[in-house]
């Protein structure tokens, strides 16, 4: 990737304050050893919460060329991204449009390629929960 992320994945370990003074403390939810995690603060304005694992299953559509925010592999870094084959829920599978049969795919994974990355034609599947609308 040949830019900075746009948000990482994190973990909350403490609520400071309350109504509109009440920030959140944040930490890297998978921190590079041996580095121990630093914490941040963040308004409620910039976290976006990930739905569970079971969630995968009631997310809504994403169409072919939609813009995404999504968890690079390997990563817990959020990177714009564009969806490249459609995902959709029918009965609890996912439905690939272009090309895939109904039923074909139940792993939740969306393909999406990355802004900015080096091999433009690089694709790469994100667990559905990881895929966020982009801002």
């Amino acid at each position: 990737m040949s830019f900075e992320g746009e948000g990482i994945l994190c973990r909350v370990t403490s609520v400071i304050g309350e109504g509109k003074q009440r920030r959140y403390e944040i930490i890297d939810a998978d921190p590079d050893p041996p580095t121990p995690s630093v914490p941040y603060r963040a308004s409620v304005n910039h976290l976006i919460p990930i739905p569970p694992p079971s969630s995968n299953t009631t997310l809504p559509d994403l169409s072919k060329g939609k813009n995404v925010l999504a968890l690079y592999p390997g990563t817990t870094t959020f990177y714009k991204a564009e969806v490249v084959a459609v995902w959709r829920q029918i009965d609890g599978k996912v439905k690939k449009e272009d090309g895939g049969k109904e039923g074909e795919t139940v792993d939740n994974l969306v393909r999406l390629r990355f802004e900015g990355e080096d091999e433009a034609d690089r694709e790469m599947s994100v667990e559905r929960r990881y895929v966020l609308p982009d801002r």
